[in-house]
This record gives C-alpha cells, sequence and structure tokens, in this order.
C-alpha cells in the first residue's frame, strides 16, 4: 500500500445470536457458527450478541460476544 492510499478497515459482521443456548442444536445456529468462524479467519471483526439465556460455547477465535441487557421483545427481530 502506498502513501497515497487509505487503510481500509476490515469488513464487519454483527448478528443476532440468539441460537446459541446451552445443550440446544440447531440448524440456523450450526450455519451461524460457521457463518462467524468463516468470517473471522478471513480477517473480519465479528460480534455476536444475545440475550441473557445465550452461549457462545465453546467460544470461536476471533468473535466477540455481548449480552444485550433487557428481555426479548419483538422489536428485536424489526
Amino acid at each position: 500500500m502506498s502513501p497515497a492510499e487509505p487503510a481500509v478497515a476490515p469488513p464487519r459482521l454483527a448478528v443476532d445470536a440468539r441460537e446459541f443456548r446451552p445443550g440446544v442444536r440447531t440448524g440456523i445456529g450450526r450455519y451461524l457458527r460457521e457463518v462467524l468462524r468463516a468470517a473471522s479467519l478471513d480477517g473480519w471483526s465479528c460480534l455476536a450478541y444475545g440475550d441473557a439465556g445465550a452461549r457462545l460455547d465453546p467460544p470461536l477465535p476471533g468473535v466477540d460476544w455481548r449480552v444485550l441487557d433487557g428481555s426479548w421483545t419483538q422489536w428485536w427481530i424489526r
């Protein structure tokens, strides 16, 4: 990269990860886990967020986890 070219930030990905429940396996959850794994390995900045009952277990390297305060409402998906 030459000094005249601006630095480009890596792509960012944030996902609703309420599918990640301890002891529960779903097709959507598996797909979401693989998307996060592939994006983080490719250098993307990844964030998974959920409610108090969701867990990213086992953790994925390069994926940040956040628990959103408050209970789930219909507005989460709007």
